[in-house]
């Protein structure tokens, strides 16, 4: 490969990543600050200036408003954002400093665009609102999507006899029987629901015992959900968030 070739191939690869990186950027700290007529305008402005090499332009609102994208509608021509929105969120886009505008004229408004890391103290404002999850305070029983966790953590099977598991045909077991166990991950399970029957309030090792002698395990099964059970306690059979 010729040194031309190799400088190419680096530029584009800079211009790729340097994309993908903006486009990472609008997504987690440009949308959450935007209602959809913002980011519509704002993802305009962008493919307009930022996009094709300009930090500003000027736009006519009054007749590039119809050129919004504004998604799909059932009627042939959908009906284009007003005047007064486009104006209203172009003030709000401002005021949140996505954008600049520097000048009114006859050739409409002069424009300047930011990327979101070109904006002090967003993307550090954004990161500080979420939330450390605490995975040992989580109640994993009252969630629907807590309880998909568990059963992901599973690999949707019966954490008791090892039988695949469909959407509907599980329940989320607890170990240690309420009120005396608790709903952290540790002390649940994704259970068919013939296991979860069996066992009702049978302590979790005299069951696993019996579904041996029943021959619904093995005694290699019958080791390794013994081990399993000793990590859940230990809280190393963490659920992904």
């Amino acid at each position: 490969m010729d040194n031309k070739s190799d400088s190419t191939n680096k530029i584009e690869n800079y211009e790729t990543s340097t994309i993908k990186k903006h486009i990472e950027d609008i997504i987690d700290y440009a949308a959450p600050k935007m209602d959809v007529y913002e980011f519509a305008i704002y993802m305009y402005l962008l493919r307009n200036t930022r996009l094709i090499g300009k930090v500003k332009d000027f736009f006519a609102f009054r007749s590039k408003r119809k050129e919004l994208p504004m998604g799909a509608s059932s009627k042939k021509t959908p009906t284009p954002m007003s005047k007064k929105s486009a104006y209203d969120r172009l003030i709000s886009l401002e005021s949140k400093n996505f954008i600049q505008i520097l000048d009114n004229t006859y050739k409409g408004k002069c424009i300047q665009v930011y990327y979101p890391s070109e904006i002090q103290g967003l993307i550090k404002e954004i990161e500080n609102d979420k939330k450390v999850i605490d995975i040992e305070e989580i109640d994993f029983f009252e969630s629907h999507e807590y309880k998909e966790k568990i059963l992901e953590r599973e690999n949707r099977k019966c954490f008791y006899c090892f039988k695949k598991l469909s959407n509907e045909g599980y329940v989320i077991e607890h170990v240690v029987s309420r009120p005396e166990g608790n709903n952290s991950y540790r002390n649940l399970v994704a259970s068919c629901r013939t296991c979860n029957n069996k066992k009702s309030n049978l302590d979790v090792n005299d069951f696993i015992r019996k579904l041996y002698r029943e021959n619904i395990i093995s005694d290699t099964e019958l080791t390794a959900l013994t081990q399993k059970l000793e990590q859940l306690k230990n809280g190393e059979l963490k659920p992904d968030l």
